[in-house]
């Protein structure tokens, strides 16, 4: 009798169900494998000042929730863009990885397709859907197109259908994803992106003013404070006190910055003299803050500075926020010196970046110079101007530079920047950066530079290097230590700087010169002391808006408009959610 086990169909039936098994198996390994490889794909530090701009972004969420997360993401990039069948970026605080290998999710290898899993911030979601209904709007809103930081014309835009997505659609994200009308541009400007009005720069509690004797000597937006803050003197030793002497000594001797000259600022001595006879100070050198010749000008969110948040892991990038002062003379009226702190935000990922961003665009609910108003943005402002509020810095400081213009000291227009030395505590002149020295304006070494660089001076991801290779000889100073006027604008040499003026307009524009002059229409400083007593600091066309001709005699002009731009940028960041912005958002890559 013939057994089940020894017949011919049973044993055929068996191996090809081994075939089955087999292949699944294989087919099980292959994907696993794959899955592993995915956990060592590493984010591309270079993505964060030069991310891939994605040509189409859809979303869809998942009927069943993975260990992956919650929704299908595919992005469009151009064919080769990123160099790899996988790019790796971060979802507010973890590492994804989206694969155009054609396994997973992702349907056809190497189709420019990288299809992945996320994890979505639904609330965030849910928070614009809201946003949405409240503003219920039902025509596309006119909306200014920037380059860069030049107009580039106007677009109409309607915000991204966020209720086809909760109804289980997938849809097309586009960029930005939440239009902004007039009114709430205005309002973001004035409240949240370039403060100047009176009631809060002369707050009483916050500030002083030494010509009046008006306001809190030592307040926590006063010369005085800020900079005893720098100095920290319980961490470094060094007293207030001497750190700004030292620091305006420096004016008063010659001094070279990367083989570029400094010569001594004359009228600097008179300045240091006066403070010193007010401060009774002498006999002993000690100058006392908190009389500080300084009045504030103006308190700027630069969130509009800040690199791809997907791509910074834990090394965040937040822009900056700065104060700006006017100096002022024995009878109170104020100098041709401008002093700028600039802070880095010390915020290392996008959630953490889009809270801080969320402090400053609440401001817009306030009356502005109102108790309420004042107490909201003096706690976003403790967050960087206080001691201590980044110890991977010299002195604990989240000073990224000191920055000063003037013509007071000398004869013409100079613009100089200084750091804090972490050996000697002390604040030491540096590069201006993004400035090559003047010598080079206009001369074959500067054409060298642009031509070797247009393409990345176009999309502003280059950096004016210390050194510059040419003629063979490596290590030619190249940039500058100061920025004077003249130049007020930059060019290459002869019908050189008429071959391609876009590359010459955004390197010029780049420069501290040239962003300071002719190139934007601007007489040095963009931030003005006031005509009158108690009016707010005059602001430049370039902030406010303008049109300037093309200083190079090109037929043309550039068009400007920065607050608005800055305005702009704030309401996107607030109203996209993290796993949108990687893929949208480019940064400045701008120092000024």
């Amino acid at each position: 009798m013939r057994t089940i086990a020894s017949s011919p169909l049973f044993w055929t039936a068996f191996l090809v169900a081994g075939v089955v098994i087999s292949s699944d198996l294989v087919v099980s390994c292959e994907h696993d494998h794959a899955r592993r490889a995915l956990d060592t794909v590493a984010v591309n530090p270079a993505f964060a000042t030069d991310p891939p701009i994605a040509d189409d972004l859809t979303i869809q969420l998942l009927d069943k929730l993975s260990d992956d997360g919650n929704a299908l993401l595919k992005v469009t990039f151009p064919k080769g863009r990123i160099g790899s069948p996988y790019l790796a970026f971060m979802a507010g605080n973890k590492k994804t990885v989206l694969r155009d290998d054609g396994l997973g999710p992702d349907e056809v290898k190497g189709d420019g397709v990288y299809t992945g899993v996320v994890q979505a911030d639904l609330d965030a979601l849910r928070e614009m859907r809201r946003r949405q209904i409240q503003q219920n709007i039902k025509e596309p809103i006119p909306r200014t197109v920037f380059r860069g930081r030049i107009v580039a014309g106007t677009t109409r835009i309607m915000p991204t259908d966020l209720k086809a997505l909760f109804e289980g659609g997938l849809i097309h994200v586009h960029w930005p994803p939440f239009p902004m009308s007039k009114s709430l541009t205005d309002s973001i400007q004035a409240n949240s992106v370039f403060v100047t009005d009176p009631s809060v720069i002369g707050d009483t509690s916050r500030t002083y003013d030494p010509c009046t004797n008006k306001g809190h000597k030592m307040g926590p937006w006063t010369f005085g404070f800020l900079m005893t803050q720098l100095a920290n003197n319980s961490a470094t030793g060094v007293s207030p006190s001497r750190f700004v002497l030292n620091w305006l000594l420096s004016y008063t001797h010659t001094q070279t910055v990367n083989s570029d000259a400094l010569d001594a600022r004359a009228g600097m001595a008179a300045f240091i003299h006066t403070w010193l006879v007010n401060s009774n100070g002498l006999l002993d050198s000690t100058l006392d803050l908190s009389i500080a010749p300084f009045r504030l000008m103006a308190i700027v969110n630069r969130l509009d500075l800040r690199s791809n948040p997907g791509y910074l892991g834990s090394g965040g990038n937040a822009g900056e926020g700065r104060f700006v002062f006017t100096g002022l003379d024995a009878g109170c009226t104020a100098q041709a010196f401008t002093v700028i702190f600039e802070y880095g935000i010390n915020k290392t990922t996008c959630p953490a970046i889009k809270a801080y961003a969320q402090h400053w665009y609440d401001l817009k609910d306030f009356a502005i110079g109102s108790p309420a108003y004042n107490n909201a943005l003096q706690a976003i402002t403790d967050q960087f101007t206080l001691a201590g509020t980044n110890s991977a810095k010299p002195n604990g400081s989240s000073l990224d530079q000191l920055r000063t213009n003037e013509t007071q000291f000398g004869s013409n227009w100079e613009l100089r920047e200084f750091n804090i030395d972490p050996a000697s505590h002390l604040l030491f002149n540096t590069t201006v950066k993004q400035t090559p020295q003047a010598r080079f304006n206009q001369t074959t070494i500067l054409n060298t530079f642009m031509t070797q660089h247009a393409a990345a001076i176009k999309k502003n991801t280059y950096t004016v290097p210390l050194s510059f290779e040419f003629n063979g000889i490596s290590d030619t100073p190249f940039l500058a230590g100061m920025a004077p006027v003249p130049p007020g604008f930059w060019a290459q040499p002869g019908a050189a700087a008429t071959a391609n003026d876009t590359v010459r307009e955004m390197l010029s524009l780049q420069t501290c010169d040239g962003c300071h002059n002719i190139e934007t229409g601007t007489l040095f400083r963009h931030v003005s002391p006031p005509l009158t007593a108690g009016s707010p600091a005059l602001l430049s066309g370039f902030l406010v808006g303008t049109t300037v001709t093309d200083p190079a005699e090109i037929p043309g002009t550039w068009k400007f408009a920065d607050l608005q731009r800055r305005a702009q940028d704030l309401v996107d960041l607030v109203n996209s959610p993290c796993v949108f912005i990687p893929f949208h958002f480019a940064p400045l890559n701008m120092t000024h």
